[in-house]
Order: C-alpha cells, then sequence, then structure tokens
C-alpha cells in the first residue's frame, strides 16, 4: 500500500471508532475492520484518479423527470371494514375507554 493510503488508513482508529458506536470488538475483529477500511482507502484513491474533466456535477445518477397520474375523484368505502375491525364503534366513532378522572 502506497505511504498516502497507509498514512490515511491508520488515522482512523478502528478501536476508537467502536467505542463510540459502543462496539465490543475482539482484537482479531479491530484487525478485520483495519484490512477492510484500507481496502475502502485503496478504493476511494482509484476513484480520485476517475477522469471528470468536462462533467457537469450532478447530485443525481439520471435524469429526473416527475411521474404524474391524474388526479381523479374516487369513492372509497371502507367505514365497514374499520368498523369490523374496531372493538366499539358507535355512530361512526370509535368508542374508547376513559383516560381521565370523569369526577
Amino acid at each position: 500500500m502506497p505511504g498516502k493510503e497507509k498514512e490515511l488508513a491508520s488515522k482512523i482508529d478502528v478501536a476508537y471508532v467502536a467505542e463510540l458506536a459502543r462496539l465490543e470488538l475482539t482484537p482479531d475483529e479491530k484487525k478485520t475492520f483495519q484490512r477492510q477500511l484500507d481496502e475502502v482507502v485503496r478504493y476511494v484513491r482509484v476513484l480520485e484518479e476517475a477522469p471528470v474533466e468536462g462533467l457537469s456535477p450532478s447530485p443525481y445518477p439520471g435524469d429526473l423527470s416527475n411521474v404524474f397520474r391524474e388526479d381523479a375523484v374516487g369513492t372509497t368505502d371502507i367505514q365497514e371494514a374499520v368498523a369490523a375491525n374496531a372493538p366499539r364503534w358507535q355512530n361512526s366513532l370509535f368508542i374508547v375507554p376513559p383516560i381521565m378522572d370523569q369526577s
């Protein structure tokens, strides 16, 4: 691993990050995560070398277009289904036990 990558990866202390995340890692797990972190840093270095001259920055990877549907009025009669699932139902209202003292 070139010096720059090794330097950056070693600056990120896996044990400290694990402590912040309240993770208990064994020494083997710390070594594994450090190795994985080194691989991520190496990949980021590859991405940094990608030719991007002439490309405009875009926060989205594809073309954006709104997908509209027709705004149509419809009827939905779910009152019976709701009433069937309600423990107590009267005059289109849920009947619930009181939560405050009524005196």
